[in-house]
């Protein structure tokens, strides 16, 4: 038989990374993981997690820093991986449990030296605008970013806010 071969995205509908970075190395450990549907609940899947078969852990985060501790023992694991750290100007009031953005620039330039830049990944996202937010906030803020990650990645992803009233928001 032909071996599945994956990149296996650690976090699109939560951030493992930031708030479970225990829970995702237990299931490194025990080679598998359990994973609902999000569309039929009744419906749970078992994906292996053999590095033999995972080319590469691609962790999408607004927070690295409790992972950062694990990165030596996936690395005797075996697994290949990059990082796409969410990074903005946003305060407390927009995104209530992202830690300080210093901090979090902080843990991404760490990374990038312990990873390579190629490896490290900003996401400027979701850009959005209302009463407080204009795109001199943006401009500010981005420019701000670019300043002290210079030198520590080579892309920046960024897209404008999609409110999908089906899915209740953003």
């Amino acid at each position: 038989s032909v071996p599945i071969e994956m990149i296996l995205g650690v976090s699109r509908r939560t951030d493992i990374p930031a708030f479970h970075s225990e829970w995702f190395m237990n299931r490194l450990r025990a080679g598998y993981v359990m994973v609902r549907n999000p569309c039929y609940r009744h419906v749970v899947y078992r994906v292996e997690l053999d590095p033999k078969n995972v080319d590469c852990l691609f962790f999408i985060t607004k927070d690295p820093e409790p992972i950062l501790k694990y990165l030596d023992e996936i690395d005797r694991m075996g697994y290949d991986y990059i990082f796409q750290v969410t990074i903005t100007p946003y305060g407390k009031d927009i995104e209530p449990r992202v830690r300080n953005k210093e901090d979090i620039i902080d843990s991404f330039i760490r990374l990038s030296e312990r990873i390579g830049k190629e490896g490290t990944i900003w996401r400027y996202d979701p850009i959005l605008f209302n009463d407080c937010v204009d795109i001199e906030y943006h401009r500010k803020g981005f420019s701000e970013i670019c300043d002290r990650l210079k030198g520590h990645t080579v892309r920046c992803i960024f897209s404008f806010l999609d409110v999908r009233p089906k899915l209740g928001g953003y």
